[in-house]
């Protein structure tokens, strides 16, 4: 699967608190812009990112957060190879 995840102008960003998970929550407006990143993603027995930019990859990157929080939670078993 192949798609575009497209940037956002925060033009209005408070930040009104911080959630138990760390979090914060906020109160923003914001409009889509066309530049974007493209993201790939196919099925795999582990879960791998890769991305062209080397600081953006490790486990805080949310690509990652993500796929663990969807396989945690569906059960689904095997893994995904995300660039």
């Amino acid at each position: 699967m192949r798609g575009n995840a497209y940037a956002k102008l925060n033009l209005t960003l408070a930040i009104t608190g911080i959630r138990e998970d760390g979090y914060h929550t906020l109160h923003t407006v914001m409009q889509q812009i066309s530049l974007c990143d493209i993201i790939t993603v196919e099925k795999a027995d582990g879960l791998t990112f890769t991305c062209t930019e080397p600081s953006l990859a490790g486990e805080k990157n949310l690509c990652v957060k993500g796929a663990k929080a969807f396989f945690a939670r569906t059960g689904i078993r095997g893994g995904a190879k995300i660039h």
